[in-house]
């Protein structure tokens, strides 16, 4: 007990003639602290422990691997890398009433109600993940009913994941959509109302003005299921029947506020993996696969447009190096999703579509639905 009482006042007179632990002239005679460990009992923790030098203590409060190590792990780290993010108040103890030493307010960054953790460095993780999911579906019954009815069942899910990676120059963005429906009116077989698989990755390099930036990206669309013409006797579309990866090089223009512009040079490969079907998306019969070169340009748009509604709008272009500017596939996806609360929420889907190896009709694909949101991300 004596040694311990003679190390500690050894260590108050030190703190007191030692411009080692003046803190920068930071004194503060007017701060009041509450419980925690004394400046001189972290002091003291430090001259205990085998390696560690006092003078080390400079004004930066020592490096994490000294004072953290020593500090109790109840005690934030007095550096910007932190350990517990308890404050600055919690931190120190009332030394003043102990010893007659005046606690100081630890740097012109950091008051000492202030957290330590909002004056420590803001560290973003690299990563942001997102993803979320919902259920629609409709039913009706009627029997003996005067006015009519027949009787109907439709269900349709979406899910959508998302991840964004960013470090100093280099973004990379990932979306992964998926929806599927169907659809049984009395009397008939459940047919497909809504089939969807597509994926997204796009890489930037920031330029010196991180408005513009060069471009990998790779897109991939297909659907999970037979598709079949009205009179739901002819299959016209499956799985990978067709299929597309699109490889694009390019620029990209961001001016703000959720918009994206961007254009580059696209390989493009159109895959059937039902010859039978080879023909009607553009192949040669018998035919797996098919080669384009070609420029793409594109646009995208994300930003809520009033409380609790945001707006997805995606357009996607290719024009074949080989085919006239007429001959442009076109792809134009909107979506409006309006949240009622944590788990309803309202959508609206418009998309249109244009590929002259299909049809030189426009395609066009409205969907109206509410139903059960999910948040998994």
């Amino acid at each position: 007990m004596t040694k311990r009482l003679f190390l500690l006042l050894f260590i108050s007179s030190f703190l007191s003639t030692s411009n080692i632990y003046a803190f920068d002239d930071l004194f503060n005679d007017d701060v009041q602290v509450a419980a925690g460990y004394s400046v001189i009992e972290q002091a003291h923790k430090v001259v205990a422990e085998p390696g560690f030098n006092v003078a080390d203590l400079n004004s930066n409060y020592a490096p994490a691997d000294i004072f953290g190590a020593t500090a109790n792990t109840d005690t934030a780290q007095l550096n910007s890398f932190i350990a517990p993010a308890d404050t600055i108040v919690e931190t120190l103890d009332s030394v003043a009433t102990q010893s007659g030493i005046i606690v100081v307010q630890l740097n012109a960054n950091i008051a000492p109600a202030d957290t330590v953790g909002a004056a420590a460095d803001t560290v973003v993780a690299p990563w942001q993940l997102g993803g979320w999911a919902t259920l629609n579906g409709t039913q009706a019954s009627f029997r003996n009913w005067s006015q009519g009815g027949v009787n109907n069942i439709a269900g349709t899910s979406t899910a959508r994941f998302t991840a964004e990676y960013k470090m100093e120059r280099h973004i990379f963005d990932h979306a992964t959509n998926l929806k599927y429906g169907k659809a049984r009116i009395e009397g008939a077989e459940y047919r497909k109302t809504d089939d969807e698989f597509r994926i997204r990755n796009q890489y930037r390099y920031l330029l010196d003005d991180p408005r513009y930036s060069l471009i990998a990206q790779f897109n991939f669309n297909t659907q999970f299921d037979k598709g079949f013409d009205k009179e739901y006797v002819t299959v016209i579309s499956k799985f990978m029947a067709p299929g597309y990866f699109i490889e694009t090089v390019g620029f990209a223009f961001n001016p703000g506020s959720g918009y994206q512009f961007d254009m580059g040079i696209s390989l493009k490969q159109t895959i059937v993996s039902d010859t039978t079907l080879s023909v009607r998306y553009g192949l040669k019969p018998g035919e797996t696969i098919k080669n384009e070169g070609g420029i793409s340009l594109g646009m995208k748009v994300e930003q809520d447009i009033a409380t609790n509604v945001s707006l997805m709008s995606q357009v996607e272009t290719f024009t074949n190096y080989l085919k006239p500017v007429s001959s442009t596939t076109l792809l134009f996806t909107n979506e409006i999703v309006g949240k009622i609360n944590s788990f309803l929420s309202a959508n609206l889907q418009l998309a249109l579509a244009y590929d002259d190896n299909i049809t030189t009709e426009l395609q066009v694909k409205q969907v109206i639905s509410i139903g059960f949101n999910y948040r998994f991300l």
